[in-house]
């Protein structure tokens, strides 16, 4: 059933991705010490952005994983001219296309990097900044996907599609507009304006990353015969050998503080139910996420994985409210409609009014 399988490989990026959002959240807002009201010393929360980096990559190590038991299971089961469409997707059967062997799997390191580096920076950006202006500026990753798209990979942009792109923007923009112009609707909103141009920085730096990393997944599925949950778990590999070679370095010359104290932030965990059952949960969901995403470049191509994945603002919105985290508001609601409305239009599912081709 292709058509379902592609249904559930959307719900799959959708809420598996808003998950990771919504638990990475929690995990912030876990007191780890002085936490007593009576006590006079302010709260300490959980801030372990590098950690939360390598559970991410664990997730989809354990995504490949379950991809190799997977193979085994449908290499039993089907020959490769009969298998169907999930087992194509999930088990490499292009023969025309060259196999990702021996120092070609190198290739892979490149988005992985890129992976690792970007949300580092995103997690480290929840701490400085608020996550309304974060959110606005993660819509650029899908402008930055159609251009590289355009140029390494040779694919043209519609009229609709460009103004698609627009639409999606401005409707994060305006989604997040009430808590730019009322900060007491940031949680968290004491920030001087150093950190604030510093975290606006991180975050272009991140997303053109992250859009770096959409192109060069595509063109690796694209000429190399290799199934995406693969290129999810070397990744997880080739993203975690990187946060050790930078961490190295600290532990072998001097004792690592804050982020870079991964033995403390493992402590942290252990010592608190809180963090440690959310970061089981995060381990699954991150593995669902991370091979739905790599599925929809399979079918879409990367450009459609950025779009898409801006739906995960409106998912993550709606939990929110539910956890009483958020207020509603008008504005952010027809943000959110944007947004929504754009992607389908991208995908060519609804038309845009008085616009053709």
């Amino acid at each position: 059933m292709p058509a379902l399988f592609k249904v559930l490989v959307l719900a799959g990026m959708l809420v598996g991705g808003a998950l990771n959002t919504i638990i990475l959240k929690y995990q912030n807002k876990t007191c780890i010490a002085h936490c007593s009201p009576e006590d006079p010393a302010p709260p300490e929360f959980f801030t372990q952005p590098i950690l939360q980096t390598t559970g991410m990559l664990v997730g989809e190590i354990v995504s490949f994983m379950l991809s190799v038991l997977y193979n085994q299971f449908a290499q039993g089961r089907a020959e490769m001219n009969t298998a169907d469409e999930t087992t194509r997707l999930l088990v490499p059967r292009a023969r025309h296309k060259a196999p990702l062997r021996g120092t070609y799997r190198l290739l892979l390191g490149f988005p992985a990097i890129c992976d690792t580096t970007s949300t580092t920076m995103l997690f480290l950006i929840l701490v400085y900044i608020p996550t309304s202006i974060m959110n606005i500026l993660r819509g650029l990753s899908i402008i930055f996907a159609s251009i590289f798209a355009a140029k390494f990979l040779g694919r043209r942009l519609t009229l609709v599609q460009c103004i698609s792109l627009a639409l999606v923007f401005a409707g994060i923009f305006f989604s997040t507009l009430p808590d730019l112009l009322d900060n007491s609707r940031v949680e968290g909103c004491a920030y001087d304006a150093r950190s604030l141009i510093l975290g606006v920085t991180l975050v272009l730096v991140s997303q053109l990353l992250s859009a770096f990393q959409y192109i060069s997944e595509d063109i690796i599925l694209e000429r190399f015969s290799v199934a995406p949950v693969e290129v999810a778990g070397h990744e997880g590999f080739f993203g975690i050998s990187t946060i050790l070679l930078v961490l190295l370095p600290f532990y072998l010359t001097s004792q690592p503080t804050g982020f870079f104290d991964i033995v403390e932030a493992v402590r942290q965990v252990i010592s608190h139910q809180r963090l440690w059952v959310s970061m089981l949960c995060f381990l699954m969901t991150q593995a669902t996420a991370s091979v739905c995403a790599l599925l929809v470049i399979g079918f879409w191509g990367a450009t459609a994985r950025a779009t898409i994945d801006q739906c995960r603002t409106l998912v993550v919105w709606a939990i929110s409210m539910g956890l009483g985290w958020e207020s509603f508001s008008a504005v952010q609601a027809a943000g959110f409609a944007a947004v929504v409305y754009g992607n389908f239009a991208y995908a060519g599912s609804v038309s845009l009014p008085f616009v053709r081709g």
